[in-house]
């Protein structure tokens, strides 16, 4: 066979197969009555609906709930200790961060319109969202359903939280502590518990290691049953975070990166 047969040939197959590739589309697009019907254009398609948040009702339910309406003395619902369950924050220590985040300027906590200059979420909302995520280790999205917030918005709630939180205290509470301040508690536990040198109250908390090596595990498995790394941290009498550092190791300590 010469080369103009073998490409007269190789024509031909191609364009049976594509034909049969129309036939087999338009018996795909035949409905049951045997008329053909047109694919629909992906612009003439519905829109999803878009979700409108009730920032206002978030900020009624808000105050019934946790901070109080005023003029309503049956209201808040949940007070005292229970508060402090529900965010691991008392009332006082709250009111102080409505307090200092409202004044820092930062526009995050300053405006109270979203783009279209309707009202979006309140400070109150921004504040508890993070407290509520970090009280149950859970992630930011879960609870966008009482605070009426998109999940990129309970995201970044939590974001601008950790950042102003450091922002705003950690001159006082993150500070490394001086020779003053190193010898005041001394003698403060000295007069209060009888221990001389006695510089903070140590304490630790075993969290979850859950990407431990394969190789690491059996070292890092105590009573909790699973592989954990150990959180510990020492803090004063006026709540001065002293020292905090990971321990890896049972037999290696590391606080010289605290």
């Amino acid at each position: 066979m010469s080369t103009l047969e073998e490409d007269a040939t190789f024509e031909e197959d191609a364009i049976a197969a594509n034909q049969a590739m129309n036939d087999a589309l338009s018996f795909a697009l035949m409905d049951d009555d045997g008329s053909k019907h047109r694919l629909a254009d992906h612009r003439c398609l519905p829109r999803k609906q878009k979700r409108i948040f009730r920032h206002d009702q978030a900020l009624h339910c808000i105050r019934q709930d946790y901070l109080g309406i005023p003029g309503d003395n049956s209201t808040p619902l949940f007070t005292g200790n229970r508060f402090d369950m529900m965010f691991r924050c008392s009332r006082p220590r709250f009111d102080c961060f409505m307090e200092d985040f409202g004044a820092s300027g930062i526009p995050f906590y300053t405006n109270t319109t979203d783009a279209f200059g309707k009202a979006g979420a309140s400070l109150e909302a921004k504040l508890l969202l993070p407290l509520k995520t970090i009280a149950y280790g859970v992630p930011s999205h879960t609870f966008t359903d009482y605070f009426q917030m998109s999940e990129t918005l309970a995201r970044d709630c939590c974001t601008y939280f950790f950042s102003t939180i450091r922002q705003l205290y950690a001159a006082k509470y993150l500070r490394v502590p001086n020779s003053a301040d190193l010898l005041s508690l001394s003698k403060l536990h000295e007069a209060v518990h009888g221990i001389r040198g006695l510089i903070f109250s140590l304490d630790c908390m075993h969290t979850s290691w859950k990407n431990c090596p394969v190789a690491y595990q059996g070292s890092f498995t105590g009573k909790e049953g699973k592989p954990t790394i150990v959180l510990e941290g020492g803090g004063g009498s006026s709540h001065v975070l002293l020292a905090c550092f990971v321990r890896v190791c049972w037999d290696i300590e590391r606080p010289e990166h605290s």
